[in-house]
C-alpha cells in the first residue's frame, strides 16, 4: 500500500475524533485497507524531521492492520525552524523492515 504525506494519520487512534466526511473517508479508508490485507506500506510524507511525527498513526496501522510486515517512510529530513530529532533517529523510527537509505545532501 502507497501513502502520501498525511494519509497515514488515517491510522493514528486521535482519528477516531474526525466529524462529517474526513469521518467518513477514514472509515472507509481502514474498511478497505483490512480488506486488501497490505503486507507492505510505503509512506512519502513531504518533510520529517522528528520521531513524533507519524509515531501514533504508525502503531495504531499496526493494530488495525495486523497482516502489515514492513513499512518505511520516504520523505524529506527537513524543517526550516531546525529539526528535532537527529537524522539518524528519525530513520530508525520511520520504519520497521531492513532498508537500503539513501541520504542525498
Amino acid at each position: 500500500m502507497i501513502l502520501g504525506c498525511h494519509d497515514v494519520t488515517i491510522f493514528n487512534p486521535r482519528s477516531k475524533n474526525a466529524k462529517g466526511w474526513r469521518a467518513e473517508v477514514n472509515k472507509e479508508f481502514q474498511k478497505f485497507a483490512r480488506e486488501e490485507k497490505p503486507v507492505i506500506v510505503l509512506q512519502h510524507p513531504h518533510t520529517t524531521d522528528s520521531i513524533l511525527t507519524w509515531a501514533a498513526a504508525w502503531g495504531g496501522m499496526k493494530r488495525i492492520l495486523p497482516t502489515v510486515k514492513e513499512y518505511a517512510s520516504a520523505g524529506r529530513y527537513y524543517n526550516p525552524e531546525g529539526e528535532r530529532s537527529p537524522l539518524v533517529n528519525v530513520l530508525a523510527k520511520t520504519k520497521c523492515c531492513n532498508t537500503v537509505d539513501f541520504v542525498v545532501h
